[in-house]
């Protein structure tokens, strides 16, 4: 009796140690897969927890399909589900009544390219220090509360590759890197029959990039960049920045004059010249389709919280129909700063001979501003 009690008790032992083994190993997958916060190119998971994506499912409920764009039958187009976007700021206004610290839900973008969709909020907390606690709340009340957000297929948090950034300008020039975010409207274009064709997004008759070519000059954009500064002042009035006392810039207007005036020196239009080099086809290609957007931050914000400031508002971008690149700074000129004169660099391939030409060009104002 006592042996068979014996092995008994040997084998409660073996299935506790078992299972202790199984829930360590569980805790350390959660680990390796979960959020990573160190700053460093190795990090492609970094969580901006002001972010958060809600993925439609395409379900009906009543009179409102969870598709961000419904086709109209009696115009036959497509046209933007206002009903449910009414009915999900709705919800984002109870969401702030239900989460303590979360002071605002609001939406600052839409995804419609591919059907149901995809809706971008910013949350805004009334900590930074505690938005991601806040931000997981928020995640699991959505996802645990089907009946009212029926629509939502997935709702997550924002995370971001770290590999392209520069941390030795973080380390050594902090100020800098915070500093300057580089974008640009179009990632690629098509030669036909000997004409330059750059692919823009476009969205209710907009065109997203700087300059225009007329038919006969290249002409500033007024429409897109008017919706661009509008946009900027949405952004920067939402509580998150608000409350913290960052700000992103308007447009600088001088980027259009400086795209102007490149393609002028360079004599260059839609229309390819026999034998066209890769460096006209760069500036075809540059200068109507990128700028920088710069960012200033309250002196009472510490480096941490600046530094989540940045990457929100880093993400947030890569979010915005009309953007289609999101680029960090990636040096800094010798013997100046960001801050005070800042030369704007759209990539690595093409950022000496652009940056080259331009300064010849101006000597003292061209792609460069002075805050």
């Amino acid at each position: 009796m006592l042996k068979r009690k014996w092995r008994e008790n040997r084998k409660n032992m073996v299935k506790g140690m078992l299972t202790t083994v199984l829930v360590c190993m569980l805790l350390l997958s959660n680990l390796t897969c979960g959020d990573n916060l160190e700053l460093n190119n190795e990090n492609h998971n970094y969580p901006i927890y002001s972010l958060a994506t809600l993925t439609l499912n395409n379900e009906t409920q009543g009179d409102i399909q969870a598709q961000i764009k419904i086709y109209n039958r009696t115009s036959g187009k497509w046209q933007l589900n206002e009903a449910l976007l009414y009915h999900i700021k709705q919800n984002l206004v109870e969401l702030t009544e239900n989460i303590r610290g979360l002071k605002q839900a609001e939406i600052y973008d839409y995804n419609d390219t591919l059907l149901p969709g995809e809706v971008y909020i910013v949350l805004s907390a009334e900590s930074l220090m505690e938005i991601d606690t806040i931000a997981n709340e928020t995640v699991n009340y959505v996802l645990s509360h089907k009946i009212v957000w029926w629509y939502v297929d997935s709702f997550t948090i924002e995370h971001l590759d770290l590999s392209d950034f520069n941390f030795d300008i973080y380390k050594y020039h902090f100020d800098d890197f915070i500093a300057v975010i580089n974008f640009g409207t179009s990632d690629s274009y098509t030669i036909i029959n000997n004409t330059f064709i750059p692919h823009y997004p476009q969205r209710n008759n907009l065109t997203a990039c700087i300059i225009l070519y007329n038919g006969t000059d290249w002409v500033p954009n007024y429409p897109f960049l008017e919706y661009f500064n509008n946009t900027i002042k949405v952004l920067n009035s939402f509580t998150i920045f608000q409350m913290n006392d960052v700000k992103i810039e308007p447009f600088n207007l001088d980027l259009v004059e400086n795209a102007i005036g490149v393609l002028h020196d360079f004599n260059l239009t839609p229309t390819l010249p026999t034998n066209v080099s890769q460096t006209e086809l760069n500036h075809l290609f540059y200068a109507p389709s990128t700028g920088y957007i710069q960012l200033t931050y309250s002196s009472s914000l510490d480096k941490n919280e600046k530094t989540m400031l940045y990457f929100t508002i880093f993400s947030l971008l890569k979010h915005l129909w009309f953007i289609k690149t999101v680029k960090p700074i990636s040096w800094v000129p010798a013997g100046s700063s960001y801050q005070s004169s800042y030369v704007s660099v759209f990539t690595v391939g093409a950022s000496l001979i652009l940056v080259a030409v331009f300064l010849l060009r101006s000597r003292k104002k061209l792609y460069v501003n002075r805050l």
